[in-house]
């Protein structure tokens, strides 16, 4: 009976599977379904094929032995329900509603089984399952869900033994546990960890079902996935999944009617919160599959968001996709739609509420239509604009490379925060780039993937306006602007206008200047640092986000505290900037110091760091394997590469310093030989020939000396007692190691005499102490750590330790005492053409702080994580105070603004006067020829020179100035010079006098809001215009809170700007000047604009119809009395304008609706009147 009763259950087991593996196969689809559907059907192959490795994993393992045939474990052996009983099961099913329950042996199911194949897994829901109740190395008591298998019938045939079950509860959570099983053996988790998952493995609550093969159990696992969802457990499925799950039904049933697929799926309770299937709903859903899931990037999109953001997935509901589709039109809009939408959800300017179905479809409101408009302006701006301009064509396409995605703009240059932190992008592309590049990549940035232009590109779609008028708003214009004239002024002559850059001619010349300059900078630093406090809190962090932009755009910090030498080799290669190369357009340049590297705890002040050889040897060999041609090359210096080591006053460390660099090179040998027993003896021929010949094929090394002389007078003021004769040590040997001789250029030196040929750099000053960057001491711990912090002993040579202050963590240090001054590291980067600076002593980020203003590339190895942070917070702070130094390469003009930094005036320059306002009236030729000479007298005098008159030049015609969307400025029409021959001018034009009279009714508006706007200041700020441009922008901020139209803040500023430009304010203190306050103005604008009604456009015909009348009028050769018709009627047309001019300034100084709407009803008012 055994015997035969074993050869039974292969024979039932087989049938069981046939008939599964059938069922399987009828649900997945066959090849006449779309490729899409086959597509998803393969997903679904791979995720299987991960599963299945997992299984053969487990029953590897020893400690899993005999897994799937154990019975389940009992209360007494730590279960916490009755196991599995056979006689129970069939009694129980036969008789209690085809159900029952049990705990269970999680084995007994078919893992590969699926009960919809047509559906893609989420694999982002099996990662956050494993993370909240499944960590791998913390095993649970038990599996928190319920697993309901199916059984065909209820006898023992079917459960003798439970093995191939098909599972009806969700995948999701079965294939959860199987992969946190297979992560702790993978990280060798200990027998205990293995043993407590075993025991989950046989304590599974486990519900048997009566359920017959084939549609019936596809519905029931429907229903058990909504269940289990409404009671609170992450498995609910995606709108993706669903979509696929609605068109996967179709196409297997071949049933393409939207109301038949709703009424099948009627079977379904789904919980609450999902979308009801309805026939519109399947209609939508075709089209959803049909216009975005047959695009491989919608599709691979949509599945990046499954995966990461889960319930919090933007794209619920089907009506958004709906919308998207019919406001996008076509497959390319629809893509940088989606991208677009996703992207700033992600970066934190499209909010949640944005991907609302009623804010997508309302042309007013969805950010689509800005979308649409952003990629027409991405196609004009990388196109025909970007190949206008003088760039090179490697640059050009740098920039298209890293601007023609969000994608590539992501990981290129602006990246997405991290954990609420910055993210950090493959900026290696910009190292060595012109300032215009740099300005081009922010202006692309800004336009293309920010929201920085939002305010105008909404603007733009309510005016219906093409991507050209977007081009020609002022704020637009002026990045453009901006943009080509740094074009202009890098291919002009070079100017050197800055005084730290020139040539210094004595020793005493470069100190004084070096120290002018930086006294400058100080005073200027100290003032903004104060003046930052007058910024909001939102302010204050949008200006840190800009500078940690520019800061990680060039520096990379990398810690090498606990890291062998292969991990921080490895650190290297994952910075793209550790692997840029020498080239023509500049050196690699690595730099270490042995003074700086650490910290005595003794004295250190006097006493260097002594040399520790086994973290300078992990240093140097680290950077030279990661920096290497390939892999079979050996770890040495490459062309373009140059080492520079400071031996810190010890000569006698030359070979130890030397010896890293000379390996794998043709001078190991010979240094060994040296340096070896019996090193300085005579060599046989013998032996100096096979040197050579090992040496032949070998990478060639040569290094030199380049000699620093320190003043005597800084390192006497470091000392409190000078004793003895030749105590102060001022001389130190900087090597320099190359693979090839160096002949680079000549270049005068920018702050010590000499020029680029000289091995010898004098009266370098060190800086003083008490001006270097200091912190307290329990902080210079952690920025040090153990490790740097070096114990030494006996006395301390000219030591004084008479009065010294203990230290305390409270006592504020210097964080390196023998660090170089910042002129020192200039000079290196001017002198070896640096375009990449590889530190192995960062220390207190001076040479990276001199990397970030010559704009190249820098990667620091710091100490530790804390090193990396504080002087990350350093650089910032350095970079926050040099931009609002004028004459400094990183100083923005908008920050100086905003901060109230005033940019000095240049010594010896008058103002400008200002112009006559006054008309000028007609001269006879005597006065001319007075005028002329009394013209040329005063050039005469000016110039000192007493020559002769010079004849009076003849008076250029006025240009006739492009139309702009700013104001008109009418001073210039007034003070128009008249025409040569005009003789009529004491007869009365009153066409000229009420034309006269329009303007100035024209120009009350901007004149009241002007006054309006100056006595605010007055009251508000206690000033005077000009204002600053903050005050601009309190006033706009102040006029929003009032009951105003969506005009009125442009109108503000236009009119603003027309007073300031009549008054001839200097465009520096002019408060519209710069970006601040139309930045400000868009921001405006574009909440005022939140429900608003569209603009109306007036009627062409009033325009049209004055015109046709001054047309008249001017043309003598028509009858007396129409000139005398027309004219009136001229001028009832012109009053008509003043009065509406007048109701302009009313309406905007009450407040009220737009001023747009208001000169749109007048002149339907004007129609009326004229007919």
């Amino acid at each position: 009976m055994p015997p035969k009763k074993n050869d039974a259950k292969p024979a039932g087991k087989a049938k069981a599977k046939g008939k599964a593996k059938a069922a399987a196969v009828a649900m997945v689809p066959d090849a006449a379904v779309p490729l899409l559907d086959n597509s998803e059907g393969n997903a679904c192959a791979d995720h299987l094929m991960k599963v299945h490795e997992a299984l053969q994993l487990i029953r590897d393992r020893p400690i899993f032995a005999g897994i799937d045939s154990a019975a389940p474990l009992s209360i007494a052996q730590g279960g916490k329900q009755s196991p599995f009983c056979l006689s129970d099961a069939v009694q129980a099913l036969k008789a209690q509603g085809d159900t029952y329950e049990a705990a269970g042996n999680f084995m007994w199911q078919d893992h590969i089984w699926l009960a919809n194949h047509r559906v893609p897994m989420n694999a982002g829901q099996i990662r956050a399952i494993q993370a909240f109740h499944l960590d791998p190395l913390k095993p649970p008591r038990s599996w928190p869900y319920e697993l309901v298998l199916a059984v065909d019938k209820a006898d023992r045939g079917c459960l003798d033994p439970p093995h191939g079950l098909q599972r009806l509860s969700p995948a999701e959570p079965c294939h959860a546990l199987l992969f946190s099983v297979q992560t702790a053996i993978q990280q060798k988790a200990g027998d205990t960890t293995l043993k407590a998952w075993r025991n989950v493995l046989l304590t599974v609550s486990t519900t048997f079902e009566l359920q017959p093969l084939g549609e019936e159990r596809f519905w029931r696992a429907q229903n058990i996935r909504e269940h289990q969802v409404q009671k609170g457990l992450v498995v609910q499925v995606s709108l993706r999944q669903r979509v696929f799950d609605v068109i996967g039904f179709a196409t297997a049933n071949n049933i393409w009617t939207a109301s038949q697929v709703a009424k099948a799926y009627e079977k379904v309770k789904l919980a609450d919160n999902a979308e009801p299937i309805s026939a519109s709903f399947v209609d939508s859903v075709l089209t959803v599959n049909r216009r975005t899931l047959s695009v491989e990037a919608c599709r691979k999109l949509w599945e990046w968001c499954d995966q990461h953001f889960l319930t919090k997935n933007p794209f619920k509901s089907i009506w958004t996709l709906q919308g998207l589709i019919d406001r996008a039109k076509g497959p390319a809009e629809i893509t940088f739609a989606m991208q677009g939408l996703i992207d700033g959800y992600r970066k934190g300017f499209v909010d949640v509420g944005m991907f609302a179905a009623s804010k997508i479809k309302d042309p007013r409101t969805s950010y689509v239509e800005v979308l649409k408009l952003k990629m027409a302006a991405k196609d004009a701006l990388l196109g025909e604009w970007l190949q206008a301009q003088d760039f090179g064509a490697e640059w050009k396409e740098k920039l298209r490379g890293a601007f023609r995605s969000f994608e590539s703009a992501r990981a290129k240059y602006a990246p997405y925060p991290v954990q609420g932190k910055s993210g950090e992008a493959d900026t290696a592309w910009l190292v060595g780039c012109p300032e215009s590049v740099r300005q081009t990549a922010e202006m692309l940035d800004d336009c293309l993937y920010s929201d920085t232009f939002d305010g105008r590109y909404r603007d733009a779609v309510k005016s219906k306006h093409e991507i050209g008028d977007f081009f020609a708003y002022a704020s637009v214009k002026k990045r453009l602007d901006d943009v080509q004239a740094l074009l202009r002024q890098e291919s002009g002559p070079e100017t050197k206008s800055n005084p730290a850059s020139t040539t210094a001619t004595g020793a005493g010349a470069a100190g004084s200047t070096s120290a002018a300059a930086s006294a400058a900078s100080a005073g200027s630093a100290s003032a903004a640092s104060a003046a930052v406090e007058k910024l909001s809190a939102d302010e204050q962090e949008e200006w840190r986000q800009h500078i940690l932009k520019i800061l990680k755009s060039q520096v990379r910090l990398l810690p090498a505290e606990n890291k062998t030498v292969s991990e921080l080799e490895q650190s290297l290669k994952d910075c793209p900037f550790a692997l840029l190369r020498g080239d023509p357009t500049g050196l690699v340049l690595i730099h270490f110091d042995v003074k700086k590297y650490g910290e005595s705890t003794t004295r250190p002040d006097l006493r260097t760091p002594t040399l520790r050889t086994a973290w300078y040897n992990k240093l140097v060999r680290a950077t030279l394997s990661a920096r290497r041609v390939s892999q079979d090359s050996p770890a040495t210096l490459s062309a373009g590469e140059v080492a520079v080591v400071l031996d810190g006053g010890k000569r006698g460390l030359r070979s130890k310093l030397l010896a890293p660099w000379k390996e794998g090179t043709n001078k190991e040998k010979a240094q060994k030989s040296k340096d070896g027993p019996g090193g300085g003896g005579e060599e046989d021929d013998d032996d100096e020939e096979e040197m050579e010949d090992e040496t032949r094929n070998k990478p060639s090394f040569f290094s030199d000396i380049l000699h620093l002389g320190y003043s005597q007078s800084s390192l006497s003021r470091r000392r409190q007692r000078i004793r003895g004769t030749a105590t102060i040590k001022q001389i130190e040997w900087c090597h320099t190691m190359t693979s090839t001789r160096l002949a680079l250029p000549v270049r005068d030196r920018k702050h010590y005499k000499g020029n680029s040929t000289g091995d010898l750099l004098e009266d370098i000053e060190r800086p003083d102490l008490d001006k270097e960057w200091s912190m307290p001491w329990g902080q210079k711990k952690k920025l040090y750590g153990r490790k740097h912090l070096i114990e030494v002993g006996g006395k301390t040579e000219n030591a004084d330790d008479a009065g010294r202050e203990p230290r305390t963590d409270a006592v504020l240090e210097p964080v390196c005492y023998h660090s170089m001054p910042a002129e020192f590291y200039d000079e290196l980067v001017h002198m070896f053409y640096a375009k990449l600076v590889i530190d192995l002593c960062p220390s207190d980020g001076k040479l990276a702080f001199t990397a970030i203003k010559h704009r190249i590339g820098y990667v620091g190895i710091t100490y530790n994580a804390e090193h990396a942070a504080f002087l990350e917070e350093r650089l910032v702070h350095l970079i926050r105070e040099q931009m609002t130094v004028p004459s400094s390469p990183l100083y923005n003009i908008q920050y100086s603004t905003a901060v109230g930094a005033r940019a000095p005036e240049p010594a010896g320059t008058d103002k400008p006067k200002p112009k006559s306002k006054r008309g000028k009236r007609k001269k006879d030729a005597t006065e001319e020829g007075q005028e002329a000479q009394d013209d040329d007298q005063d050039d005469e005098d000016d110039q000192g020179t007493t020559s002769k008159p010079k004849p009076a030049k003849p008076k250029k015609a006025p240009k006739k100035k492009a139309a702009k969307t700013e104001p008109v400025d009418l001073v210039e029409d007034d003070n128009e010079e008249e025409e040569a021959g005009a003789d009529d001018d004491d007869l009365w034009d009153p066409l000229k006098l009420l034309r006269l009279a329009a303007l100035a009714a024209s120009a009350m508006p901007d004149v009241n809001l002007s006054k309006t706007a100056a006595l605010w200041l007055a009251e508000a700020k206690l000033r005077y215009p000009p204002g600053r441009p903050a005050d601009l922008v309190d006033y706009l901020l102040a006029r929003r809170d009032e009951p105003c139209g969506r005009s009125v803040p442009e109108a503000i500023l236009k009119a603003i700007a027309w007073m300031e430009k009549v008054a001839e304010y200097p465009e520096e203190q002019r408060a519209t000047h710069g970006r601040l306050a139309w930045a400000a103005k868009d921001k405006i604008t574009e909440i005022l604009s939140e429900g608003a009604r569209l603009i109306k456009r007036a009627p062409r015909y009033p325009v049209h119809l004055l015109a046709q009348l001054e047309e008249l009028v001017l043309d003598p050769g028509h009858a007396i009395g129409w000139l005398l018709l027309a004219a009136g009627v001229l001028a009832a047309w012109l009053l008509l304008v003043a009065g509406v001019s007048r109701l302009l300034a009313a309406s905007e100084v009450a407040g009220c609706a737009s001023a747009q709407d208001i000169f749109s009803d007048s002149c339907l008012a004007a129609w009326s009147w004229r007919s």
